[in-house]
């Protein structure tokens, strides 16, 4: 379920532009008050610099959540009777390449093992009871055994095929964007094991993780990197090297971001979408009273 960030429970005037944030637990924002979830934090910058545009963020985020499920939100979203937003930014990537590293094939969600555990221990009970407390220790328990090391060439392949998925969503978003007169910000998100130097207790972090995970991830980033700069006509965001700049130690573990990396991360979406916004005619969102979008 769609989640709310504090800052949209302002008073004030009504809103004029509406943003909606699609990802996954990064964009939820786990690890953050509310106040410091990327959402909250790109909404108080446009509050600040730009109040005339009188923006909000709709916080879509879902822990887990894979492109291809942000691109079911959007549909959802599309389908309620009121204004969409005027501006969509996907952050999606990192739980890709994760389910990509589980299931040993690009596409599908993450932990479609508990999934299938649950629906073939539908007639044992004592099954079923073992597969859902599977489901309830998360990723966290995924991540104590490793999944069985590739060959460097199906790796890569992997890899490929990791970054070629993800574009796709972007495309069939990008168009449902279009049609709908929303535009569209795809972003590929930063993670540790992208970041050129680590800081702090960073590189423990990613010295302790899977050595097939680390080596996916950026062979993934680096096909995503070769398809932008040959096509043109994709339009999606690389921001894997966005805190390379930065000298703080910012991630707490290879994807979740401090609330201080958060603020680092809703400056460059300032920076990507405000031209785009004043641009942009508006879409004069109503209250929100859709199951399908977060309260307003």
């Amino acid at each position: 379920m769609p989640t709310v960030s504090a800052s949209r429970r302002r008073r004030g005037p009504p809103p004029l532009r509406t943003i909606w944030l699609f990802g996954g637990s990064t964009a939820w924002g786990t690890g953050n008050r509310n106040e410091g979830t990327l959402a909250a934090q790109l909404q108080r910058i446009y509050a600040e610099r730009a109040p005339e545009l009188g923006v909000r963020v709709l916080n879509f985020g879902e822990s887990g959540y894979v492109s291809r499920q942000s691109l079911a939100a959007f549909q959802s979203a599309l389908a309620c009777p009121q204004p969409p937003a005027d501006l969509a930014i996907f952050l999606d990537g990192a739980n890709d390449v994760f389910a990509a590293l589980q299931e040993g094939q690009a596409g599908l969600p993450q932990n479609e093992e508990n999934r299938r555990r649950e629906f073939n221990s539908s007639r044992q009970l004592g099954a079923q009871l073992r597969a859902w407390a599977l489901r309830l220790e998360g990723i966290a328990g995924l991540l104590q055994s490793a999944p069985p090391a590739a060959q460097p060439a199906a790796l890569d392949a992997l890899a490929a095929a990791t970054a070629e998925h993800y574009l796709t969503q972007v495309t069939q978003a990008s168009a449902l964007a279009q049609r709908h007169g929303i535009d569209l910000i795809p972003v590929w998100q930063p993670t540790l094991f992208d970041r050129a130097t680590p800081r702090g207790d960073e590189a423990a972090i990613v010295a302790a993780s899977i050595a097939s995970h680390v080596r996916l991830q950026r062979q993934a980033s680096a096909h995503l990197r070769q398809r932008l700069a040959v096509d043109p006509t994709l339009t999606a965001v690389d921001l894997g090297t966005v805190f390379d700049g930065s000298d703080q130690s910012l991630f707490f573990d290879f994807v979740h971001l401090s609330e201080r990396g958060q603020a680092l991360l809703a400056e460059r979406l300032y920076q990507l979408s405000v031209t785009q916004l004043r641009q942009h005619d508006p879409h004069a969102p109503t209250v929100e009273s859709c199951g399908a979008r977060p309260l307003g």
